[in-house]
């Protein structure tokens, strides 16, 4: 009987002397158990990118108390705002390539760490220059994601129930910025 979630294989097990009474075979069903860890994964993934959403939604809310601290005017406030998605837009092509070059796990889990890097100067910015550092390179950090998301897809999950996937993935979109408020 063919299960639902796993193509049926079977798997031929043999003895040394190969009589016919010690054969033995085995469906891929038998050698492999249904787990849930990809599904965690990409609960976390969805957790992650809406975290992302709204760290970069975050500074336009507090850019009026920033410019006054700082002294920023106008057109400083739009350089700041703007430079995460110069380096976000640059970076999506080059994560993709890393994504498809190394494991998607690792770009995941490097971009997440360079990303909490890049929040944690821009909470120590004590000026123009520093901010606008910490938002090029948070761009940088998070431009990875969406591409290596969507490698761990394609990889991890078969055809059928990559259109769930994406649904996770994607799902950060509207829940990020919600949930910030």
């Amino acid at each position: 009987m063919d299960h639902p979630e796993f193509p049926l294989r079977a798997v031929v097990r043999c003895p040394r002397d190969y009589s016919k009474d010690d054969w033995h075979v085995t469906t891929s069903f038998e050698l492999t158990r249904k787990t849930t860890v990809r599904w965690r994964i990409f609960l976390l993934i969805l957790v992650i990118v809406s975290i992302n959403y709204v760290d970069r939604a975050s500074l336009s809310v507090a850019m009026p108390a920033i410019s006054k601290e700082f002294g920023l005017d106008a057109a400083e406030q739009g350089v700041i705002l703007s430079s995460f998605f110069w380096t976000y837009a640059f970076m999506q092509i080059p994560g993709g390539w890393l994504a498809d070059r190394y494991r998607p796990r690792l770009i995941i889990a490097g971009a997440t760490m360079l990303w909490g890097a890049f929040q944690a100067l821009a909470a120590l910015a004590t000026g123009w220059g520093m901010l606008l550092l910490a938002r090029l390179g948070l761009g940088v950090a998070e431009g990875p994601m969406f591409p290596a998301s969507g490698k761990l897809n394609a990889v991890w999950l078969p055809a059928r129930e990559r259109g769930r996937g994406a649904v996770l993935i994607d799902g950060a979109l509207p829940s990020g910025p919600h949930s910030a408020g």
